[in-house]
């Protein structure tokens, strides 16, 4: 099958790219710019690195046929431009474009990957205090809200993934888990909020796969959550990188103030996609801390 992956050179990007080649896929992976492990596979048959904005696509693309089109771009998931009211509007019509271009190409489906943030949404809109996170959330809520009304209307089969913290080598270092991994490695001190709340950590390669699935096969639905199958409290998956890493300072739970989200076991049900597709998660949670843990030097 033809795979374009726009965002190739994401973090997400990067790992779906080399899976859909390693099931003998061809793939379009469309970046801004060529670095790091897409960089790395230049050269691999089946792949064309195609640089461009996505402005440009149409262009790019002119006698090409893709199959499916992962929509994984997203410009300011982390940090203080989630913030930021005019990026996060801008990855809502770069959203819509990616769609009307891909029923315009006569793609048979795309795929988008959103966040369980979204579930946020009403609670935000509700709160009388502004949120940090808040333009993402409601931006990506809107985003998939709209882009599912347009598949109906340019019948295009579409999916719509939500999932909650993949990890692997590549995330954005100050995230929850890398940066928690790089103090256990290097026995640094580091702070964190009550972690009390449900989480679900995975393998991004995991993640990867079920992309790759949902791509390959007819879908029943268009939405699934995909995650780990067992959730658990979020202290409990930092207790256990810090075991493995043999961090022998106390851990400092509750010092630092929660980003004020509030989860929900149930957000995290993966059991659909499951039934639908199979068993996914094959990468262990300890092996993948322990993978992590060799990209740290102290």
């Amino acid at each position: 099958m033809n795979m374009l992956v726009n965002g190739a050179s994401g973090y997400i990007g990067s790992y779906l790219v080399k899976d859909l080649l390693d099931a003998g896929h061809t793939v379009y992976a469309v970046c801004r710019r060529v670095h790091g492990f897409i960089e790395n596979l230049n050269g691999t048959p089946g792949l064309e690195i195609i640089v461009c904005e996505q402005s440009e696509l149409r262009e790019k693309l002119a006698g090409k046929k893709v199959d499916v089109w992962y929509q994984l771009i997203w410009e300011g998931a982390n940090g203080s431009l989630r913030a930021d009211a005019e990026v996060q509007i801008r990855n809502e019509l770069m959203a819509v474009q990616a769609l009307e271009l891909a029923a315009e190409i006569r793609c048979q489906k795309i795929i988008y990957a959103g966040t369980v943030y979204e579930r946020m949404t009403q609670k935000i809109l509700e709160e009388k205090k502004f949120s940090g996170n808040s333009f993402y959330v409601i931006c990506k809520q809107h985003t998939h809200d709209v882009t599912w009304q347009l598949s109906k209307k340019y019948d295009i089969d579409y999916v719509w993934c939500q999932f909650c913290h993949p990890i692997g080598a590549g995330m954005n270092p100050k995230q929850l888990m890398p940066s928690a991994i790089r103090a256990f490695a290097c026995n640094d001190d580091i702070e964190f909020g009550k972690c009390d709340q449900p989480y679900d950590i995975f393998s991004v390669k995991d993640l990867a796969k079920a992309f790759r699935v949902l791509g390959e096969n007819t879908n029943k639905k268009h939405f699934y959550y995909i995650g780990s199958g067992h959730p658990r409290i979020l202290k409990e998956y930092i207790q256990e990188a810090a075991d493995i890493c043999h961090y022998d300072r106390k851990l400092e739970f509750g010092k630092r103030a929660d980003d004020g989200m509030r989860y929900e076991w149930e957000w995290f049900d993966s059991s659909e996609f499951m039934e639908e597709f199979g068993a996914f998660v094959t990468e262990k949670y300890c092996n993948t801390i322990k993978h992590l843990i060799c990209n740290y030097t102290c």
